[in-house]
């Protein structure tokens, strides 16, 4: 059932109804292979001038989510550009395409309509660090927002480690006096469901029907 929830909130990003969304999932339960694998795909399908992006703690995992999102869309029909096909960069023959890069590293020149953010950090070890949770902030603010083109959307997929990781400095951002909130649409499925968490007003909550204990 938490697949079809989470396809459905995609539909909506495609749709254009949704354009900030956090996907805050346990390890294996598919967010990545949804989210960062098959859902490109789609969205290039669907809008094939359009220009998506994928990012990850390690640029060999984001080159390796690039490499499995361009093989879902050869199957489904999509074309590529002749001379574009790299995992780090391909296109479609329409002259969108997508980009993948590492959590840190450098995005000159790209942009993206469809901007992922997939498990910015590792592992508890790497969240538990002030120093990483920093780089990564600085990494967004000065690297990934700068790319997003007008009226594009942005999907943070991961597991929550930390009350301070990017979901949730992200979150604490949505309040205060000089706040410039996004308005996040959250998706939180823990494995084994909880009490209803308290999120900013500002966002707005998919619900989970499941009783808590289930």
């Amino acid at each position: 059932r938490h697949v079809e929830i989470l396809i459905d909130v995609l539909q909506r990003v495609a749709d254009g109804d949704l354009t900030r969304v956090m996907v805050f999932m346990p390890p294996r339960h598919g967010k990545s292979e949804l989210v960062s694998r098959l859902f490109p795909a789609y969205y290039l399908y669907r809008h094939p001038t359009r220009w998506a992006a994928i990012t990850s703690y390690a640029a060999k995992l984001a080159y390796s989510l690039s490499r499995n999102a361009r093989d879902h869309y050869i199957l489904s029909g999509g074309v590529l550009a002749g001379d574009a096909s790299a995992v780090e960069k391909w296109e479609t023959d329409h002259g969108g395409g997508l980009w993948a890069a590492g959590v840190g590293g450098s995005a000159t020149g790209f942009g993206y309509h469809l901007g992922i953010v997939d498990d910015a950090i590792k592992d508890a070890k790497e969240a538990s660090s002030e120093l990483v949770r920093e780089r990564i902030r600085d990494w967004w603010r000065s690297v990934f927002c700068t790319r997003e083109e007008p009226g594009g959307a942005i999907i943070v997929v991961m597991t929550r480690w930390h009350e301070e990781d990017l979901g949730g400095w992200l979150l604490s951002q949505e309040t205060g006096e000089d706040a410039e909130p996004e308005r996040w649409h959250i998706v939180c499925m823990p494995a084994i469901a909880e009490e209803a968490q308290v999120f900013p007003s500002t966002c707005t909550i998919e619900p989970d029907e499941r009783e808590e204990g289930e």
